[in-house]
């Protein structure tokens, strides 16, 4: 899937400055999504699962980190920008992030479930979570 001019969100950081911003290119390959963001700058993500979780790569500011689930805007700020050192940034993409999970109603897996399940067709009759 591939689409341009997809969502609007507003960013709002702990001081209560407030902007907006736009994914204006998403497409999905996959196992994972890449996305372009118009904001206070321009911002490349790819993001996807792994087997730890989500994680998100930004290729122009060799920077990339491990995710809390695509929601978790507060947690997601910290590690996007503890990677790129920049909060703005890191606020933008998590809230993009979330704002894009949310209108694509991008699914959060749980690996827990699809591991149990595996393990019943095989024949497990008590598997405890």
């Amino acid at each position: 899937m591939e689409n341009k001019g997809l969502i609007s969100f507003q960013c709002k950081d702990s001081e209560g400055e407030k902007w907006a911003g736009r994914v204006t290119y998403f497409k999905e390959y996959g196992n994972h999504y890449e996305i372009h963001i118009e904001s206070r700058s321009g911002l490349t993500v790819y993001f996807g699962r792994c087997r730890a979780g989500w994680f998100a790569c930004i290729p122009d500011w060799d920077a990339g980190t491990s995710l809390g689930s695509l929601d978790d805007v507060f947690y997601n700020t910290e590690k996007l920008s503890g990677a790129l050192n920049n909060y703005i940034d890191g606020l933008t993409i998590a809230t993009a992030l979330a704002a894009l999970a949310k209108e694509l109603n991008i699914e959060e897996h749980n690996d827990t479930d699809e591991l149990i399940k595996q393990f019943e067709s095989l024949g497990f009759k008590q598997v405890v979570k």
